[in-house]
């Protein structure tokens, strides 16, 4: 786990040296978005394993700022999102922003499309002065995209589908399985023979 691993807290640091590097003064890059979806309990909750219920976070954010600055030391214009907790929704412990170019990422899936579901989100961005994006959803119904999309707009949130999310459920980018793509799919895995 990252989150257990100083060597591999180290490794991702300067893998993010490298990229800051590379990329840095390409146009094309908007920004870069340190962690996806963190998702890890750091008081050990059996119940909820993934970090819903943290309080506190601060390894999480003490390794965004390591992040962060090592990215800094060699890029100083490319935006940075941080994502929270339980899969980018857990905020609690978050300190004082440590950037000036620091966007708060958060993801929605499955849950209800009302101002109070992503009041949260709102009170945030008013608290601490900082934009906020949706930076993943879909695999919802139609209704659901409508009524999210709408939500978000209201609110002067920026918003992203993740559009190869579960191909061949409710996705904007579909691709169709040709007849005996299957069977070469087995082939590869080792679980058929050679079509």
């Amino acid at each position: 786990s990252l989150s257990e691993s100083v060597d591999n807290q180290q490794k991702t640091i300067a893998l993010w040296q490298i990229l800051a590097e590379r990329y840095q003064d390409e146009p094309t890059i908007a920004a870069y978005d340190l962690i996806n979806e963190p998702n890890w309990s750091f008081t050990g909750g059996d119940l909820h394993p993934n970090g819903c219920d943290d309080q506190d976070n601060s390894l999480l954010w003490e390794l965004q700022k390591d992040i962060t600055a090592a990215i800094r030391a060699i890029d100083t214009n490319h935006i940075i999102v941080v994502e929270g907790n339980c899969w980018g929704n857990n905020y609690r412990g978050l300190p004082e922003l440590w950037d000036n170019q620091l966007v708060l990422s958060f993801h929605k899936y499955w849950n209800g499309n009302t101002v109070q579901d992503i009041q949260h989100i709102l009170d945030m961005r008013h608290e601490r002065q900082v934009p906020v994006w949706l930076g993943e959803s879909g695999e919802n119904g139609n209704t659901w995209f409508t009524d999210c999309i709408e939500l978000l707009e209201q609110h002067h949130i920026g918003w992203t589908w993740w559009p190869f999310k579960k191909l061949g459920f409710n996705n904007p980018v579909q691709v169709v399985k040709p007849k005996g793509y299957q069977a070469i799919q087995d082939y590869w895995r080792n679980k058929g023979p050679r079509p």
